[in-house]
């Protein structure tokens, strides 16, 4: 039993040193670029490695703290080779191939979200553009692969410690298997052509038509455990086939002296779309799954059909010399199709971790613009605006509203010269959040990270960021 949890002292509270609980995380990055030119074509090949060791120290009651709960050994080769060709007649065309291999060990953890796992992905591609005097044409298209294997796993207690470990061999006697060995593959063509048509100087507009296409990934295919990040335990799918979607973009914009406007709007039907769910039981209340002794809610992966559809627009004035003052607004909302006849009704019939209405304002002014110590200088007062979000899938009661927000936000910073004017430093300082204000953000995870039965103001969950001042330094050599 998992039952080891003893009040944090005032003390550790108060600490700047290490917890118990804990992560350490071993990141190693080699990255080779190359470009290779043949007259008027070019070859473009990068390659990268990378050795990524995790591990989350979440067992308490261990004296040593020597046992990881969850130990990921991630090894990751990436490609990306890109060939231009020489143009003809104004026609630019770029064929090319990315992706990577990748491989995750798991065994040496005590908890096991995800099995480990071998992967390949494959992206070849054309892409094609020409400007035609008011008028830029491209477009493309390119065929994606993925490969997935993943390996079973055997389980049992540990007879010292008591935490579950790997088993290998024979030893299976009494085990439980949270993952079987699974291997399957996913692949699809996709496309997009894009216009962008300038009326003067001033005004253009763009249109853009595509297909997309995204393979599921290892948790959304396999996961069976408790994700320690979300406090509930994620259950995957291995029947799932890749999302494909078609959507279409149109924008124009309007660039002045003094004025600086766009606007873009696009929708998006996306078929095979993955959503998390949260599972009921028979009885009708809530699926409960038990990991170490302890008990969680349970979400399971699932796809359906969805409408996505919203619009971006800024405008920016320079009126009055070195005052700029900011706009810029965002909206998406989400139409969930997965649903018919009588499962459809109104908890159901939006889409999950939608984000709502932002807007954000801001006034800034720029300082010393003929001082030869100072350069870059400026103050700025900014808002930051978020509407209520109610448009929820509240289904299964996987998802609550939001409150809307607003944060005010100070900063100010400058770049310091020598006697030269040459920039030896840029000094910034930042007041984010100025009035403290309390809020939850309708993305984060940790909204719903709580296992209180109440809440003394009415809302469970962690919060976003309080009050936060930072003092920002950048030397140049």
């Amino acid at each position: 039993m998992d039952d080891y949890r003893p009040i944090v002292s005032n003390s550790e509270l108060n600490s700047y040193k290490i917890g118990v609980i804990h992560q350490r995380v071993q990141h190693y990055r080699a990255f080779l670029k190359n470009s290779f030119f043949f007259g008027s074509s070019r070859l473009d090949a990068n390659f990268a490695l990378q050795r990524s060791w995790r591990r989350e120290y979440s067992h308490p009651e261990d004296p040593y703290q020597d046992v990881a709960g969850l130990f990921l050994k991630l090894n990751t080769f990436n490609y990306d080779v890109k060939y231009y060709l020489p143009e003809i007649d104004g026609w630019e065309m770029t064929v090319g191939a990315n992706g990577m291999y990748q491989k995750n060990n798991v065994d040496a953890g005590t908890e096991f979200v995800i099995p480990s796992y071998r992967q390949f992905d494959l992206g070849a591609f054309l892409l094609i553009k020409k400007d035609f005097k008011k008028l830029s044409v491209s477009g493309g298209v390119r065929y994606d692969y993925r490969h997935f294997k993943n390996e079973k796993l055997f389980t049992k207690p540990n007879p010292v410690s008591g935490f579950d470990q790997a088993v290998f061999g024979n030893d299976r006697e009494d085990a439980d298997q949270p993952f079987q060995k699974y291997t399957t593959s996913f692949d699809g063509f996709t496309g997009s052509i894009g216009l962008s048509y300038a009326i003067n100087h001033q005004v253009s507009i763009k249109a853009n038509f595509a297909r997309g296409y995204r393979a599921p990934n290892i948790s959304e295919i396999s996961a069976n455990g408790v994700h320690p990040g979300t406090g509930f335990y994620q259950i995957g799918n291995d029947q799932f086939k890749p999302e494909f979607s078609n959507q279409a973009d149109l924008g124009a914009s309007f660039s002045s002296r003094k004025i600086n406007a766009g606007a873009s709007f696009f929708v998006n039907k996306i078929d095979n779309y993955i959503f998390n769910s949260r599972l009921q039981s028979a009885a009708g209340g809530d699926s409960i799954s038990v990991s170490g002794g302890r008990e969680y809610p349970t979400y399971k992966f699932r796809q359906g059909k969805v409408l996505l559809y919203g619009m971006e627009a800024n405008i920016d004035f320079h009126l009055i010399g070195d005052l700029h003052f900011e706009n810029s607004a965002s909206l998406i909302l989400g139409k969930n199709e997965s649903f018919s006849g009588s499962e459809k009704n109104d908890g159901n019939k939006y889409v999950p971790q939608i984000p709502p209405l932002r807007y954000v304002s801001e006034l800034r002014y720029d300082l010393a613009k003929n001082s030869r110590s100072f350069s870059k200088t400026f103050v700025k007062l900014q808002l930051q605006y978020t509407a209520d979000q109610n448009r929820v899938y509240s289904y299964d009661d996987t998802e609550t509203p939001t409150r809307g927000y607003t944060l005010i936000n100070l900063g100010a910073g400058t770049g310091i010269n020598d006697k030269n004017g040459k920039n030896i430093l840029d000094v910034y300082l930042l007041a984010n959040n100025i009035f403290d204000t309390a809020y939850q953000d309708h993305l984060s995870r940790l909204k719903y990270f709580e296992e209180y039965a109440a809440s003394p103001n009415g809302h469970l969950g962690i919060y976003n960021m309080g009050r936060n001042i930072s003092i920002k330094l950048v030397k140049n050599f």
